[in-house]
């Protein structure tokens, strides 16, 4: 705890001095300043993840939920079964899961491999990629500005992912899974084994967003329950949102935790 406190005050430090004095603002989960006592509090536990957000006169630290659990209101559960059901076609009856990527890559600008580059607040590069192993061994990511990363995925890991996600779905009866975009920046939708679809009028992005990002993974019950999480590689945690028995009690424990706070 104490080294996950030491780690967040050297960030805001870093961001301090780099930004030259600018105003940092921390905001909680639903967009409400907070003190640093209360953001490191909830910073520290496995709710959140933190975004960063530089503009000219402030720099904004949001905490952002890693995973929710929700249920749609009618009115929006109604415009994902006009836009699946009427317009795809798709079975209303069946649990959806979604994966959405908010723009498809440009296939031509992907690395040729995958992991972790070290960036700084501002997103500026400061290594080449990394291996998880390489990246907790190297000593820039030991210094504050440098806890900060990416993830980057080459071409070939990209389709690796959703392949085993659907070798380890394709039994399942019950489900639809599910792949939709915003933006295509050059992926070869011609020759997609993925069946992408493009989320018209952004509806999918209007529902699950959180700010500026979506959540990746969607798992949306019949009965409009959902859950969803910021990554797509975690299949033990849908396999569970997608039996409805697992799922309420799943999100019984995420709302007393939640609760605590």
């Amino acid at each position: 705890m104490k080294k996950t406190s030491v780690i967040l005050i050297l960030i805001l430090l870093s961001l301090k001095v780099y930004s030259q004095d600018k105003k940092i603002i921390l905001l909680d989960e639903k967009y409400k300043e907070i003190g640093f006592d209360e953001f490191n509090k909830k910073a520290q536990t496995d709710f959140f993840y933190v975004a960063i957000i530089s503009t000219d006169t402030a720099v904004f630290k949001k905490l952002r939920f890693k995973e929710i659990y929700g249920k749609l209101n009618s009115r929006d559960k109604y415009q994902l079964d006009s836009l699946l059901q009427k317009k795809r076609n798709i079975d209303t009856t069946k649990v959806w899961v979604i994966h959405y990527k908010d723009s498809l890559p440009d296939v031509k600008k992907m690395r040729k491999k995958s992991g972790i580059i070290i960036i700084d607040s501002t997103g500026k590069e400061k290594s080449k990629i990394l291996s998880w192993d390489q990246y907790k061994r190297n000593k820039i990511g030991k210094k504050g500005y440098g806890r900060l990363r990416k993830y980057v995925t080459s071409y070939k890991d990209f389709k690796k992912g959703f392949n085993r996600e659907k070798k380890y779905l394709r039994n399942q009866k019950k489900i639809e899974l599910l792949h939709f975009y915003n933006i295509n920046k050059g992926y070869p939708l011609d020759d997609d084994e993925f069946n992408w679809m493009k989320d018209t009028n952004q509806i999918l992005r209007k529902i699950f967003t959180i700010g500026v990002q979506m959540y990746k993974t969607i798992v949306l019950h019949p009965d409009g329950n959902f859950y969803v999480i910021t990554h797509n590689d975690s299949l033990d945690k849908q396999k569970k949102a997608i039996s409805l028995h697992s799922f309420k009690k799943s999100k019984k424990i995420w709302l007393k935790e939640y609760d605590k706070f």
